[in-house]
């Protein structure tokens, strides 16, 4: 049984960027289809530059820092 993902090509979603100094949220699109825990590429939509992110659920993405 495959798990299907939770994000897809096109989707708007919450960009987190956090540590133990501080937490940044933004929007961006996901670039390619992705499954809970999986890195995905995004684009920034404030920035339109190119992140990668790991899938936390249909909404959120975790920015790798």
């Amino acid at each position: 049984v495959e798990v299907p993902p939770l994000v897809k090509k096109g989707d708007r979603v919450l960009l987190i960027v956090d540590n133990s100094y501080f937490k940044i949220t933004t929007f961006g699109e996901v670039k390619e289809d992705g499954r809970r825990g999986e890195s995905v590429k995004l684009v920034n939509i404030s920035s339109k530059k190119e992140v990668h992110g790991r899938v936390i659920d249909a909404h959120t993405v975790q920015v790798e820092f």
